[in-house]
């Protein structure tokens, strides 16, 4: 795409597509094999028929991973901002405006709609959908689906108020 910026030491695998308006941090990699280890013949190892597409005025931090999808694309929406340090699996797909921090983990095939907030060291779990307008608090580990608009946080994210409570709950014992 026209006016990207892509920094120094940083590697974008071949077919990748990168639209108007990229920045990409220091040491990233766009369209690593995704880490799917699928032997076709028990001798060869499949990497994958997809590959990356990154939309519009997206910004990537540092020393960031994305992976090439295995079956589908892997997607990130227009005007998100991806922070340092985050792993994006394969066959992931990222809505619009949305903002993952730093330290985050998104397993395969992830969906994620549009305008979520994903705060840091965060995991999130195969095959989970986070609802457009999710909230999800740092240290999380996501291992279920995300409604929209619902805020969740803890080691198995759970509604963020309830989760509050458990804490403190857990603090008087």
């Amino acid at each position: 795409g026209d006016d990207c910026y892509i920094s120094a030491n940083s590697h974008i695998g071949s077919g990748v597509i990168i639209k108007n308006g990229v920045k990409i941090g220091d040491g990233s990699t766009v369209g690593a094999d995704s880490f799917y280890h699928y032997y076709d013949d028990g001798l060869h190892e499949f990497n994958g028929l997809g590959t990356v597409i990154i939309e519009e005025d997206v910004s990537i931090g540092n020393k960031t991973i994305i992976q090439r999808g295995t079956f589908s694309d892997t997607i990130v929406g227009a005007r998100c901002k991806i922070g340092n340090l985050i792993d994006i699996g394969h066959d992931v797909v990222i809505g619009h405006d949305c903002k993952i921090v730093s330290q985050t983990g998104i397993a395969s095939n992830v969906r994620i709609r549009d305008y979520v907030t994903i705060y840091g060291q965060v995991g999130i779990a195969n095959n989970i959908c986070i609802g457009e307008k999710a909230i999800v608090f740092a240290k999380s580990v996501v291992t279920k689906d995300v409604n929209d608009g619902q805020h969740v946080s803890g080691m198995y994210a759970m509604d963020h108020v309830e989760e509050l409570k458990l804490q403190a709950k857990l603090r008087r014992l």
